[in-house]
């Protein structure tokens, strides 16, 4: 399984990254105001070769004013494109 980390670049470099860079399994993984991107990424890459298989969302009280969120979006390579990696 290949992790993702969602952080300060854009989300094309990711995709992009993803796309260069194909493995079966995928976790994408973002905190914060980042898990909008990471849903984005996801979705963006489900629409090319994957297809998401588990979708987590936890928020961490950190004595903040606000919860700081967590997401973790785990995607599978679809079936027609396995062979072909």
């Amino acid at each position: 399984m290949k992790d993702i980390k969602i952080g300060s670049k854009t989300a094309g470099s990711y995709i992009k990254y993803i796309k260069t860079n194909p493995a079966e399994k995928i976790r994408i993984m973002a905190r914060g105001r980042n898990t909008g991107k990471a849903v984005y990424v996801s979705a963006v890459i489900q629409d090319w070769r994957y297809e998401i298989s588990d979708f987590k969302i936890e928020n961490v009280d950190k004595g903040l004013k606000y919860p700081l969120a967590i997401i973790m979006i785990t995607m599978r390579l679809k079936n027609e494109f396995k062979d072909k990696n």
